[in-house]
């Protein structure tokens, strides 16, 4: 690798956070409680720059671990409340993000 681009990761690698993400375990944002079934759905842990990088990430992973497309995949997300949200993102300080 060049010292160019060597600079450049520096510069990306103190951007880059952990974000937990979670999906909906019934419709209207059933994060922390327990479904019909009683499961709780599992946190994802991704380190990257963004929460919506980190929503693309967990697609692309669920696509090739699962080999289908995830139900709430889409080409754009949108910020939304808690009872709303499909997708829960938290980062590491515990701020939490709702996205439909």
């Amino acid at each position: 690798m060049k010292a160019k681009h060597i600079r450049k990761l520096r510069k990306q690698i103190g951007k880059i956070q952990v974000y937990t993400i979670r999906e909906t375990a019934s419709l209207f944002g059933d994060f922390f409680g327990y479904n019909r079934m009683g499961l709780m759905m599992d946190d994802i842990r991704i380190f990257t720059s963004s929460p919506l990088r980190a929503i693309h990430i967990y697609m692309r992973r669920y696509r090739n671990k699962y080999k289908r497309k995830n139900n709430y995949e889409k080409d754009t997300y949108y910020e939304t409340t808690e009872l709303w949200g499909r997708l829960m993102v938290k980062d590491e300080k515990g701020f939490m993000l709702f996205f439909k």
